[in-house]
């Protein structure tokens, strides 16, 4: 292992040095901690209590408990914590949620995640934490901070497709309600043919279509749309009109997202993929 590291380090042209060595040296003023999932917590908290700002890959925890020992070390020692949400920083991501605050949607009825791959199956997190993380960083914004209190899970089930015994949950879809009329759905699964990174988002005037596999310039589409025959004896017909494409730069989201955590550590605003949005999201995937 220690042979591996100074390989590393020697092909990237750097030092490799102990977690200790880094916690101890007094001119490292944050971390990043990329790490198997089940090391998070117990790093981020050695971080933070030598006063280092921690940037944590998600996900953040895998119990409530560990959630709960991150925000109180956060709390207590002063610092910062950004996580992992990469997306969160995708400027396709960003022009959604803009559309969608700007009313360009219209009135939200229905938001659908989808994540597949047939992917590399793990024993250290489940498809839940693996998968659902990303999903949710995008989706849960576009419902808005005050909804999240009315957001209850309705509907949720699990199956493990490659070691039933071991009950290690490899596919899982969860569904959302959020007031009278809004709907949102989660499904997961890395056993799949089929590789799929994709939000669509129903409002009651628009589709939006964010198809992060599709190619740059056609990520984002909008599909405006409307309803006739409601009012009479006849079917009602859907009206679609041609859709259309948000153009954006393509910055890489992770460039974005190291820019910001540099920006947050000058300023020590908060990060918005703070410790508590990744709860909000954790906390649906926790649910029973």
């Amino acid at each position: 292992r220690a042979e591996r590291l100074t390989a590393l380090a020697d092909e990237l042209g750097t030092t490799s040095c102990s977690v200790d060595d880094v916690l101890k040296d007094s001119m490292i003023t944050a971390v990043v901690i990329a790490a198997p999932a089940m090391a998070h917590v117990a790093l981020a908290e050695q971080a933070m209590s030598a006063g280092k700002a921690v940037w944590l890959e998600k996900p953040a925890a895998l119990s409530r408990d560990g959630m709960e020992r991150l925000i109180a070390a956060e709390s207590r020692h002063g610092v910062h914590v950004m996580v992992g949400h990469v997306m969160r920083y995708d400027e396709n991501v960003e022009a959604l949620h803009d559309l969608v605050s700007q009313g360009a949607l219209g009135d939200l009825i229905r938001v659908e995640g989808d994540r597949t791959a047939p992917g590399r199956l793990r024993t250290d997190e489940n498809v839940l934490m693996g998968f659902g993380p990303h999903a949710l960083s995008i989706m849960l914004p576009l419902i808005g901070d005050e909804k999240l209190a009315d957001l209850r899970v309705v509907g949720r089930t699990g199956q493990a497709l490659v070691n039933p015994a071991a009950g290690h949950i490899d596919a899982a879809h969860i569904t959302l309600a959020c007031g009278d009329n809004l709907r949102l759905s989660l499904d997961l699964s890395w056993l799949h043919p089929q590789r799929r990174r994709c939000t669509t988002v129903i409002g009651t005037n628009a589709m939006a279509v964010l198809d992060e596999l599709a190619p740059p310039g056609h990520r984002l589409k909008i599909i405006n749309y409307a309803i006739k025959n409601l009012d009479h004896h006849r079917d009602p017909e859907l009206i679609l009109d041609a859709p259309y494409y948000i153009e954006t730069h393509e910055e890489p989201p992770l460039t974005r997202q190291c820019r910001d955590f540099i920006r947050c550590l000058q300023t020590q605003d908060r990060p918005r993929t703070g410790l508590l949005q990744a709860k909000a999201g954790l906390d649906i995937l926790w649910s029973e």
